[in-house]
């Protein structure tokens, strides 16, 4: 098993990125087109692997620690139409930071293909794992970045209402 391991903070309180999350997931599972581009890697061109993924996610269980409350969501993807690629099976965990949230990816796959598959693992296939979390972590923080702003907006926006 080859274990992969990313996270990002995103410029939203915890309750409106755990909220926003929780409305995403409503949908049980969902297909993510990630694409890395080779550059990533180290290789000087403009082409990158695009790959469909089916996410399927198991709902938020939340933990009260001493000092902070955290959420994780467990979760698994396989390439769409199977093919040559790994499926990888992890977790998020949502930390408040403030008026942040840090979102942390830690999980795991089996290269396939035996010793040949462990063997592209170890020259590059962990690479292109690894850009791949993070390709997730940047298009999650995006989105909530854009329903923070959209959430900002609605309130500035509310004239004071007295009743």
């Amino acid at each position: 098993m080859t274990e992969v391991y990313g996270t990002t903070t995103v410029d939203a309180p915890y309750s409106v990125a755990l909220d926003s999350i929780v409305r995403r997931l409503r949908v049980k599972k969902h297909r993510l087109k990630l694409s890395v581009p080779l550059a990533k890697l180290g290789f000087g061109t403009s082409l990158g692997i695009d790959r469909e993924v089916d996410v399927a996610f198991v709902p938020l269980h939340g933990h009260k620690g001493e000092r902070h409350v955290h959420d994780e969501l467990q979760f698994a993807w396989e390439p769409s139409g199977g093919g040559p690629f790994p499926t990888f099976s992890g977790s998020l965990k949502i930390h408040p930071l403030g008026m942040q949230t840090e979102i942390v990816l830690s999980g795991e796959y089996q290269p396939p293909f035996g010793a040949v598959g462990e063997a592209f693992d170890a020259v590059i296939g962990k690479r292109i794992a690894e850009a791949t979390a993070n390709m997730l972590l940047e298009m999650l923080q995006q989105e909530l970045e854009a329903d923070f702003a959209s959430v900002k907006e609605t309130i500035e926006e509310t004239p004071n209402r007295r009743i």
